[in-house]
């Protein structure tokens, strides 16, 4: 979907949905949803938890990734399959069809991303989303300098590159909505290379930097005083579209611009999936409101002094007492104009309990009505550890398929492992590009975690499962060092940073349900370490 952390779906998936305020999100806003705690209340969880069990948009025909035929990654002819496409490529000398052969052949690496996900093997999933990312990466260059030269064909292959941007972004957004956590890095990438081409194609088109529908949502939210004149002044102020997703992007992740507002960059959406972007749109709104059910609502006296500082003229800056208390307006304006129709009764009537006279307002509302209580007063709110009207919990999940991919490698202690340590030594060694390489490093920490997953299986075999916790912990230890050290691009690094938080989460998530048992020796340190580890790694 539209990027959440920074894409909006980190954020999804990230999907990452952040409460707008004037500093940090605080930790009650990060509250999971997930089905798997097995208490009577709200339990802290990870960032991308607010979307967990809601509609995925409906995916149209000509957008859904067709089954990828042939070799797939993994196998070891998809090295010369590659090979064979770059030859293709070379003995292809008009600029323009290079560019469209480069096309099709991201759309056949879409196709085998979808394909592998559906066979369980997300981690070669992601290895293909980073060869279709800088195909598409490079498509989007090349294009913006033909069209800028004027060379013959071009205004063709704008079209058509924002066509096929447009179209797998639909795809990428709707899927990550149904697809397992372990497939968010995935989507990312696509979602990521899909909105860096729109936004080309838009600035060569002549659109503006800013839609006037996202121009409009701006104004609004300064007035609430959810962002800033000094921000908003900032955006109007940027050159291109490119240029305004980065500062959106760091506004979301820092809390203080609403990720629904965002997918107003992706007009190309807008124009040719209406129904679609309109479904997306109303997900992420959901979310948004679930996101603000953490937060202390305002007492009477505080919205009479947020109505007082609104009606005051010019740009006077909101006092420092009312700040955490400025999401209120929009999330009562989003409970009464959301479309709750494509949302279960269950979840219509969870939002009920906090926005009871909002709902009422809004003919789409079909769950249960609650009686409106007084609201608590921030101090009273202080002196409790959770809310009181926190949803009611669904039965746990106990599958970790969702958030881990199993293993079937050679395992520690065996005379294939030799080996495999090696394989991965001279990968490293021999990988000189610093994004690619951290990349890899990920890839191992998430097979470190793997292996230790089925030692802990596995009878007579705790003392390797011990030593692999500290091998995963020592990986992620070294992940988190590169993405500070990284020298490479902002974007390679943001995006990186983007990869881990993905990963860490998922991984904080295996460690915070109990899928991996405590070692039997009753060294609770270890175990401990590795935890903290992926909350270490969320902090970077």
């Amino acid at each position: 979907m539209y990027r959440i952390l920074p894409s909006i779906f980190i954020l999804l998936l990230a999907l990452l949905l952040a409460a707008p305020s004037v500093s940090a999100s605080p930790p009650t806003s990060y509250y999971d949803w997930g089905p798997y705690y097995n208490v009577k209340e709200e339990v802290l969880g990870v960032t991308f938890s607010s979307s967990e069990e809601l509609p995925a948009p409906d995916i149209p025909k000509d957008a859904m990734p067709s089954q990828a035929q042939g070799i797939l990654p993994g196998s070891p002819l998809y090295t010369l399959e590659i090979f064979t496409e770059n030859i293709q490529l070379a003995l292809t000398f008009n600029p323009v069809q290079k560019e469209f052969q480069r096309l099709a052949f991201a759309s056949e690496r879409l196709s085998e991303v979808k394909t592998l996900i559906d066979q369980g093997k997300p981690d070669l999933a992601n290895n293909a989303a980073s060869i279709y990312k800088n195909t598409m990466d490079t498509v989007s260059q090349n294009t913006q300098s033909l069209s800028s030269k004027n060379v013959q064909g071009s205004a063709d292959l704008v079209a058509k590159v924002e066509e096929t941007a447009t179209t797998h972004a639909v795809a990428a957004q709707s899927l990550t909505l149904t697809s397992s956590p372990n497939t968010s890095s995935s989507w990312t990438k696509i979602i990521d290379a899909t909105e860096k081409a729109m936004d080309i194609t838009a600035d060569v088109l002549g659109q503006p930097a800013i839609p006037e529908n996202l121009s409009v949502s701006i104004q609004e939210l300064k007035k609430q005083g959810l962002i800033t004149p000094e921000e908003s002044d900032k955006l109007y102020a940027l050159p291109n579209r490119a240029d305004v997703r980065e500062e959106l992007d760091k506004l979301v992740t820092s809390g203080q611009f609403p990720a629904a507002e965002v997918i107003k960059l992706d007009q190309a959406v807008t124009t040719n999936y209406p129904e679609v972007y309109g479904q997306i749109q109303e997900v992420l709104r959901f979310a948004e409101l679930r996101t603000y059910q953490t937060l202390p609502p305002p007492s009477t006296e505080t919205l009479s002094e947020i109505t007082r500082w609104q009606n005051q003229p010019g740009d006077t800056p909101p006092p420092g007492e009312i700040r955490p208390y400025l999401y209120y307006a929009r999330a009562q304006e989003l409970a009464k104009e959301i479309d709750f129709s494509r949302f279960e009764t269950e979840q219509q009537s969870e939002v009920a309990r906090f926005y009871p006279e909002s709902v009422t307002q809004n003919p789409t509302f079909s769950g249960t009505p609650v009686v409106p209580s007084p609201s608590p007063t921030p101090s009273a709110e202080k002196d409790k550890t959770v809310s009181p009207l926190a949803p009611s919990p669904t039965p746990p999940s106990t599958s970790i398929t969702p958030y881990l991919a199993s293993y079937n490698g050679p395992l520690p202690g065996t005379f294939g492992y030799f080996f495999k340590n090696i394989g991965e030594q001279v990968t490293l060694a021999t990988t000189f590009n610093p994004a690619r390489r951290l990349e890899i490093e990920m890839n191992y920490a998430d097979e470190r975690l793997r292996e230790a997953r089925a030692l802990s299986q596995e009878d007579g075999k705790e003392k390797l499962y011990e030593e692999a916790l500290k091998k995963y912990q020592l990986s992620m230890k070294t992940v988190s060092d590169s993405i500070k050290d990284f020298s490479g691009s902002e974007e390679d690094k943001r995006d990186l940073a983007q990869a881990l938080e993905s990963e860490s989460a998922r991984h904080n998530v295996v460690f915070e349900k109990g899928f991996l048992p405590p070692p039997t020796s009753g060294d609770t340190k270890v175990y401990t370490a590795a935890l903290n580890a992926t909350e270490d790694a969320m902090d970077v």
